[in-house]
């Protein structure tokens, strides 16, 4: 990926959706998603086709001075469900922007 692409990826979903669109072997491209105890919120996710590491080192790759604490965040509140053949990682206090 180029340095440009890179810059312009800023927010949690702009990364994943850079990540997916990179290599869609790795995760799905981020979408709405409501997890165990949300009520129907909708929240950033994605499926995760690689390993929690890979999908950690995928990310930092877009981490700048501009996005950390934000990127942080996210993170602090992160949960996982099982989907059978994959796991969904979904940011409760994020939320999905849509097109």
């Amino acid at each position: 990926m180029e340095t440009k692409d890179v810059l312009q990826a800023q927010s949690l979903q702009e990364i994943l959706l850079a990540i997916a669109e990179e290599n869609d072997e790795c995760i799905s491209v981020p979408h709405a998603y409501s997890g165990r105890g949300m009520h129907g919120k909708k929240c950033l996710a994605a499926e995760v086709y690689m390993g929690m590491g890979q999908m950690f080192s995928a990310i930092l790759k877009y981490i700048t001075d501009d996005n950390a604490d934000e990127i942080s965040e996210a993170f602090k509140g992160m949960k996982t469900d099982s989907m059978g053949k994959g796991i969904v990682v979904y940011f409760p206090e994020v939320e999905f922007a849509e097109d």
